[in-house]
């Protein structure tokens, strides 16, 4: 036994009124906990004090690749989330007692972030941007409590703009201006609580 207490396979470990207990044993569990995969790769580990999860915790794939590694505070996450694909990042997230609270940032295949959300207790709120591949800048816009709200740019690979709508209350509203890639207008169209009212 080290000074954070054993360390058990989380098998080992039972559930009562909401804390962890080591089988057979009156005071809640502190200390390590590790699970490993029949090829005897590790599967899982992390700490709990007090019967709950605290610190880092880390699960991996069959082949020894990280996929989720976050801190977790009296049984709840809170902190930076990472989960990661085979082939490697694909979230990062943002936690406060366990909910979504701060930005989420998705990654492609090549590593390239290609889109960011700000969240608010679970809800989109905030700044939201999606990218090309090549890193530039595609979409940006602003949701308020879950719903898309204000400006949204959209702009071409080339980097001139495409279409830009506004919306209220989560539906298009006010004029939508709509480019070719040379940075022509193509049309204009008047929408009116997310529908079509006319042409300008």
């Amino acid at each position: 036994m080290n000074e954070e207490g054993p360390k058990v396979s989380r098998d080992d470990l039972v559930e009562r009124n909401g804390l962890k207990y080591e089988k057979f044993a009156d005071v809640p569990f502190t200390g390590s906990v590790e699970n490993k995969f029949r090829n005897g790769q590790l599967r899982l580990k992390g700490t709990y004090k007090d019967g709950k999860k605290v610190g880092v915790w880390e699960s991996y794939w069959d082949n020894g690749q990280i996929m989720t590694k976050g801190t977790i505070k009296n049984d709840k996450k809170d902190g930076i989330w990472e989960h990661y694909r085979r082939y490697g990042i694909g979230t990062k997230s943002t936690y406060k007692n366990d909910k979504l609270n701060g930005v989420k940032e998705w990654y492609g295949e090549n590593g390239q972030l290609w889109k960011k959300e700000t969240w608010k207790n679970e809800k989109l709120h905030g700044d939201y941007e999606e990218f090309y591949n090549d890193g530039q800048l595609r979409t940006k816009g602003t949701w308020k409590n879950g719903k898309v709200e204000g400006v949204v740019v959209i702009y071409h690979d080339n980097g001139q703009l495409k279409r830009k709508i506004t919306y209220k209350n989560g539906k298009r509203d006010g004029v939508e201006e709509e480019y070719y890639e040379n940075g022509q207008i193509r049309q204009k169209i008047i929408y009116k609580n997310g529908k079509k009212t006319g042409i300008c």
